[in-house]
């Protein structure tokens, strides 16, 4: 009866429940010091007891810096490709239209000229075929896209770049690019050495949205050449862009792309059939990154991404520290790259810092918690957790002297002993600001606080529904 009339009352006089709380609010909890963030949410809280000016609740990007020195490119909220300006943040979006958190890439080079416009005789050749810009590409831009028209002869029908492009021999690289099915043509891609030996042939059999096919991308290698990975990622009004990494032993290579008859590349044209094709890029890398737009006959360079907390707003320093952070490295990127999702650091930059990476790429399911201090490694803790591909994931380490733990997705705790912790006052996002050290993914919400956390808590912390 009591508890009746208490809610009773609540409601009447406006209701008790308070606002709702925001992700970061969640995260930071009763904790008297630190730093909570979302992406999902935008969300940002700051717990200072010593500066209480410091306190904040509030978006992220109020209180850490954003930096990028170019423009850029990726997938709206639409689900379109879209461009961003200067300084401009870029949110992941997938292929649901899910907002997974924050972008964060490192400097890339799209060396494949004419890129935007494959129509274009002075970067492109064809071959039994002709290339109009007249279909709307994944940027939802009437006529931004090719179509590659198959001619009546019986033959191949192909569109490749006009110039080799040169590449370090044995060494990686990405060439990456969207199509879409038209006419029931798929498309093949072929990319050959300057010499003729080595190649690797990769038919796409392309996505078709009424039938939930989701499509199919399958690779042949010619002389010694080696395929990393082929992905294939799904866009709206079935688009899909296509990334292959490999390497072939040749100084040159150049890009073949074929309209594909039930999976033949040779066949007698009708002369009205084809394929949409939209933005090329080669990268001298072994992992895709998003698209960097070349009008013309250079190649273009995006810059990197840098995220940082701003010293004047961070708790006080300690020499004990619990870092936590959810995100992914992204779906094609292998673990030779830094992949440092979240960064606790003293002035120094790179000297000491307590940093978590993520190495969540196709063939690789561990993460790492990395201590430098004085510039000497204490402690660096590789940890394979329970893993789904694709899934954001949750990693958590705990540091003072003598005890490093970390954990993935509330699995196994792993321990190192021997570390010297120094004082840390500074947090970064996505790098350990270097300029080629960043995610090349995106981080959907962290936090730090001053204080040691036992198992239990770091387990809490990580527990993901998505994966355990």
């Amino acid at each position: 009866m009591f508890m009746n009339l208490g809610m009773g009352f609540g409601i009447g006089f406006g209701g008790s429940a308070g606002p709702a709380r925001s992700n970061a609010d969640v995260l930071l909890g009763n904790r008297v010091n630190g730093v909570a963030f979302s992406f999902l949410d935008n969300s940002c809280a700051i717990h200072d007891a010593v500066t209480p000016a410091n306190n904040y609740s509030g978006p992220p990007l109020n209180k850490f810096t954003f930096a990028r020195v170019s423009t850029a490119m990726g997938r709206d909220a639409n689900g379109l490709l879209a461009s961003y300006a200067i300084d401009t943040p870029v949110y992941w979006y997938d292929a649901n239209l899910n907002k997974r958190g924050l972008r964060i890439e490192g400097q890339a080079t799209n060396l494949s000229t004419y890129s935007t416009d494959l129509s274009n005789p002075l970067g492109w050749v064809y071959s039994n075929a002709t290339a109009v810009k007249n279909i709307t590409g994944p940027d939802g831009v009437a006529n931004s896209a090719v179509k590659l028209t198959e001619n009546t002869v019986s033959s191949s029908h192909t569109i490749s770049d006009i110039n080799d492009t040169t590449i370090v021999a044995n060494a990686p690289f990405t060439v990456s690019f969207w199509a879409k099915l038209l006419d029931d043509r798929d498309v093949a891609l072929v990319v050959q050495g300057g010499l003729g030996i080595d190649a690797i042939n990769c038919n796409i059999a392309l996505p078709y949205a009424p039938d939930d096919y989701p499509g199919e991308i399958n690779t042949i290698v010619q002389g010694t050449a080696t395929v990393i990975r082929a992905i294939l990622e799904l866009w709206k009004d079935d688009w899909c862009r296509i990334t292959l990494s490999g390497t072939i032993n040749d100084t040159t290579l150049k890009t073949y792309f074929y309209v594909l008859k039930f999976n033949q590349g040779s066949y007698l044209g009708n002369g009205v059939s084809g394929v949409g094709l939209f933005g090329t890029q080669i990268e001298a890398t072994n992992y895709g990154t998003s698209y960097i737009p070349t009008p013309g006959a250079a190649s273009a360079t995006r810059s990197h991404d840098q995220v940082a907390l701003a010293e004047t707003a961070m708790p006080p320093a300690s020499t004990v520290a619990t870092l936590y952070a959810m995100g992914d490295s992204g779906i094609d990127v292998p673990s030779s790259v830094n992949n440092t999702l979240f960064t606790l650091q003293d002035v120094t930059i790179t000297q000491n810092t307590l940093y978590i990476t993520a190495e969540l790429a196709t063939n690789f399911t561990s993460g790492r918690c990395n201590l430098v201090a004085a510039n000497v490694s204490q402690a660096a803790i590789t940890i394979t957790p329970v893993y789904q591909s694709g899934q954001s994931n949750k990693y958590a380490v705990t540091a003072q002297i003598n005890n490093v733990r970390g954990l993935v997705n509330a699995d196994t705790i792993v321990q190192d002993v021997t570390a010297t912790f120094p004082a840390l006052d500074r947090l970064r996002l996505g790098s350990t600001n270097s300029t080629n050290a960043q995610l090349n993914g995106y981080i959907t919400e962290g936090l730090y606080f001053p204080a040691n956390s036992n198992d239990q808590d770091l387990a809490d912390l990580t527990y993901n529904p998505q994966v355990t």
